[in-house]
């Protein structure tokens, strides 16, 4: 499967916006899908409680993950949505929440506790002369205005860490792999630079 950003056009839009909370956070929870039915069941129309991890996977260093929320039984005005997600390190996600509706968002570090959120929002239903771009503003304003700022915030605000980069005290499950994959990828490549600078100190002269 081909996992796409919304390349800029007439039918895409941008927010940005910066926030209290370490970039890392941010990166978990755009790698965290069972937070939805729990922290956006008022803003997901007709969203179910179930959860299913369909693969999150590593491949050639991107992190992709493919999502279906959903109702136990299914009927009349229960809806399954599907979602698709890639992760790169090191603060680049692109999120489609259905075949058309996109955005690639960059959660940038300011300093160790603040975050600078950059989002490109892309549709693929109306056309730019006919609106594209305003229905791709708009949707951008409801999902980080309304969406992230007044629901995620809150709960990453209220689940601040000392060292958000140490994830080792997390009691981690099957359905946490991206986050775990994450962490990892970014341990790896801070071990591989460590080494990189190292290996060019001066060795002490041997006498």
């Amino acid at each position: 499967m081909v996992y796409r950003s919304p390349d800029p056009g007439p039918r895409t839009s941008f927010v940005q916006r910066n926030y209290p909370v370490s970039y890392l956070r941010v990166m978990e929870n755009l790698g965290d899908m069972h937070h939805l039915p729990f922290v956006h069941r008022a803003t997901i129309p007709g969203a179910g409680a179930r959860v299913e991890v369909q693969e999150a996977r590593l491949d050639d260093a991107v992190i992709r993950m493919k999502v279906s929320l959903h109702h136990e039984r299914s009927g009349w005005m229960r809806p399954t949505y599907n979602f698709t997600c890639a992760i790169r390190l090191p603060t680049l996600a692109t999120i489609s929440f259905s075949k058309g509706v996109q955005f690639v968002a960059s959660a940038t570090p300011i300093d160790r506790d603040h975050t600078w959120l950059w989002a490109r929002y892309g549709q693929e239903y109306i056309p730019g002369w006919l609106g594209g771009r305003t229905v791709a503003r708009l949707a951008a304003k409801f999902d980080l205005e309304l969406v992230f700022t007044h629901q995620d915030m809150r709960m990453l605000a209220s689940q601040q860490r000392n060292n958000p980069g140490d994830i080792s005290s997390y009691h981690l499950f099957e359905a946490d792999r991206a986050i775990a994959l994450y962490f990892a990828l970014r341990k790896q490549a801070i071990d591989n630079a460590q080494s990189q600078v190292d290996s060019l100190k001066p060795r002490a002269a041997v006498r």
